[in-house]
């Protein structure tokens, strides 16, 4: 029985012995009912044939409950084999076919209520579950099968037998479906864990309750009035077996009384002989009833309120571990973290603020920030002040100043401040974290450093070539005012070719000024300066730099930029810097080779939305196993490289958001690739600003 419904049927496909369990389980449903039936015959009173309460339609409905919903069929069938019996046999009447409809219809739709408003097997673990099975089962499907059950008798009376068998099947789902129904819940648990003591003290009460009811309903007493007292003798055991074992014991128990007292009156004994054989069993069916639903909402309620309790303290239990594991996070976080309350006074620190302060946690609490500590205090307070006001977060606010337990030593933080509320969004504090950037400053000073090195060594290669750009002009300077200086000496002047060598000479000072003004640039030390930067432009500026190296060098670059290409957010000299970088490389690649020595540069937006720029030659190529570490700082291709040249690339372009890498082109030489975050907005006329980030970033 206890299989009929633990297993989805999805478990049982595919194996041959499924359905075999299924019919087995379906015949044992038949025997049972069987069985059933005839303790249901042997428990009828005379003349009427009235029997208190139906054993087979309780353990119809509890099979119900638990079995599929398409074998329910199978399991009425067998359930009314004796009534099918009848019929083969010819016995059909009109009384037999109002008891089988009845009997047809009301099983159905009392599972069917018990699952869908009671929860099935919960249906006593709640108060809830236990008021909708009492509607649902006890009352409203017997009411409908005693409305069709009660035309057998419509010949005699018709309100007798409708309350005949609403009392009937009214007990039956009261006294008997519980047991069965806690049966088959703890076929589906584990029995090992339940104490000797446990099992001792329930043979105890099922012995007393076997005793007990034994003395009251099968042995006479010469008083009437004192066997009816008696009949509350078993009570108290039945209180025991509801606070003890919750409606698993009160169920059980009822059904030791009810079978040993419905045995006795059956048998002529006990309290419930004593007037007309229809007032006996109302009366038995009322006392069942009186003393069965008090005990079972007891029951219930107590197993409701242990479960709340045990609820409580599992959930107490878990917020206690989450506390003490937040406790450890707090307190072992590599930042600053502390909680002050609104008047600014320390509530909690760890112990890594506390050292950021100079003092030791303890002497934090009750004190406030500017109390507590002075060389931040100034900052800190103001800040916090405004996060109570307007209830918004401050983050990443730098602080600097001499940390107290490392005198002289200037240090740098990044301090954020969060508002903590509570549910009706008033505030109670302030979050602060702070975490010491001191190292990271440094790290980025000395980044800038190299990357102005870097540049400075890209600027000393090309020396002869800028050089050459500005002589260049210069020189034409020098001719041109050395041919006008003649004119004006020459007795014939013309003042238009003064004129067309004035208009040179400002031509090639221009030349001169613009290459300078491309080199102060590249060599200028500063923060990084993010802004609207349009590559092509950018480009333009790198190959003017570039142009006389080309040319010396016997080089061709090819420019294929793509058309409407947008906008990046980035720091223009730092860019500079990448491209100048990576176009040097591709020369030096190609330094030794015979052939045609040309790069390509070019600009187009790739699938993810950034924009890609990509510098190719037709040198020898990068070998295989130097590729992955072509941008670790120190390492280097060259025999007197310092290997910071592609590096330096490397942070420039992430710090933009973006991705550098490079690759073997399939024929000869490789190709280098950065990708930038695209940027649509147009260039700002304001001046740009050190914060701007850029935005999103490329994979």
């Amino acid at each position: 029985m206890a299989n009929l419904d633990t297993r989805p049927s999805s478990e049982w496909r595919g194996r041959p012995w499924g359905d075999l369990r299924t019919v087995m389980a379906i015949l044992l449903v038949g025997v049972i009912c069987y069985l059933s039936t005839d303790i249901g015959f042997a428990f009828k009173f005379p003349p009427h044939h009235i029997s208190p309460l139906w054993p087979r339609t309780a353990v119809l409905v509890s099979v119900l409950v638990v079995a599929p919903v398409r074998h329910w069929w199978a399991y009425i069938l067998v359930g009314h084999f004796s009534d099918v019996l009848m019929a083969l046999r010819g016995e059909v009447t009109f009384e037999w076919l109002c008891f089988v409809g009845a009997s047809v219809v009301e099983p159905p739709l009392a599972a069917f209520g018990v699952r869908r408003f009671a929860e099935g097997l919960r249906a006593f673990d709640s108060l809830r579950n236990l008021v909708a099975y009492i509607v649902v089962a006890v009352i409203l499907a017997p009411l409908a099968g005693a409305f069709v059950a009660a035309f057998a008798g419509m010949t005699e009376s018709y309100w007798f037998y409708w309350r005949v068998w609403f009392l009937s099947e009214a007990l039956a789902y009261l006294i008997l479906a519980p047991p069965i129904l806690t049966l088959f819940g703890i076929s589906r648990t584990s029995l090992k864990q339940v104490s000797f003591a446990r099992c001792l003290e329930a043979c105890l009460i099922g012995g007393g309750l076997v005793a007990i009811s034994v003395r009251v309903f099968f042995m006479p007493e010469a008083d009437e009035d004192s066997s009816l007292a008696l009949v509350y003798l078993p009570v108290p055991v039945l209180l025991w077996a509801a606070v003890r074992f919750g409606p698993p014991g009160v169920s059980t128990s009822l059904m030791i009384v009810a079978s040993l007292s419905i045995a006795g009156a059956v048998y002529g004994r006990g309290p419930f002989v004593t007037g007309l054989q229809a007032v006996n069993v109302l009366s038995l069916q009322l006392f069942l009833a009186v003393i069965s639903l008090p005990l079972m909402f007891l029951a219930t309620v107590i197993r409701e309120r242990r479960q709340a309790f045990s609820n409580l303290a599992r959930a107490e239990k878990e917020v206690r571990q989450e506390y003490a594991q937040l406790a450890t996070i707090y307190h072992s976080a590599p930042v600053g973290l502390a909680f002050v309350d609104t008047q600014l006074r320390y509530v909690s620190i760890n112990d890594q603020l506390a050292e950021i302060n100079g003092l030791p946690a303890d002497a934090h609490i009750g004190r406030t920030v500017r109390e507590a500590i002075s060389h931040l205090g100034d900052t800190l307070e103001p800040m916090a002040r405004r996060v109570i006001m307007t209830g918004q977060p401050v983050v990443d606010a730098e602080l600097q100043g001499a940390n107290e337990s490392r005198l002289g030593d200037e240090r740098s933080w990044m301090a954020s401040y969060y508002p903590v509320l509570d549910s009706q969004g008033t505030i109670l504090g302030v979050t602060i974290m702070v975490q010491e950037i001191t190292e990271r400053k440094r790290a980025e000073e000395t980044r800038r450093e190299l990357a102005h090195a870097s540049r400075l060594a890209l600027v000393g290669e090309l020396t002869a070539s800028i050089a050459h750009e500005i002589n260049q002009p210069l020189g034409a300077i020098l001719s041109n005012a050395d041919a006008a200086e003649m004119l004006l000496d020459s007795p014939v002047r013309s003042l238009a070719e003064v004129q067309q060598i004035l208009r040179d000479i400002r031509k090639d000072d221009l030349r001169a000024s613009e290459v300078i003004r491309h080199l102060r640039a590249l060599l200028c030390k500063g923060e990084m300066e993010f802004q609207s930067v349009d590559l092509k432009n950018l480009t333009s500026d790198v190959l003017s730099l570039l142009r006389a190296e080309a040319r010396r060098r016997h080089f061709t670059i090819e420019i294929d930029l793509a058309a409407d290409l947008p906008l990046v957010r980035g720091d223009k000299v730092h860019l500079q810097q990448v491209l100048l970088n990576l176009l040097l490389n591709g020369m030096e690649a190609m330094a030794a080779i015979p052939h045609e020595k040309r790069l390509v540069l070019r600009t187009a937006l790739n699938q993810s939305g950034c924009v890609e720029v990509a510098i190719s030659d037709v040198g020898t190529g990068i070998p295989q196993d130097r590729l992955p570490l072509l941008f670790t700082a120190f390492f280097s291709t060259k025999e007197d490289g310092m290997g910071l040249g592609l590096s330096i690339c490397r942070s420039i372009i992430e710090a933009h958001g973006g991705r550098i890498w490079a690759e073997n082109n399939p024929d000869r030489g490789a190709t280098f690739r950065f990708t930038l975050p695209a940027h649509r907005a147009q260039p700002s006329v304001e001046s740009p600003s050190t914060q701007d980030a850029p935005v999103g970033a490329c994979v």
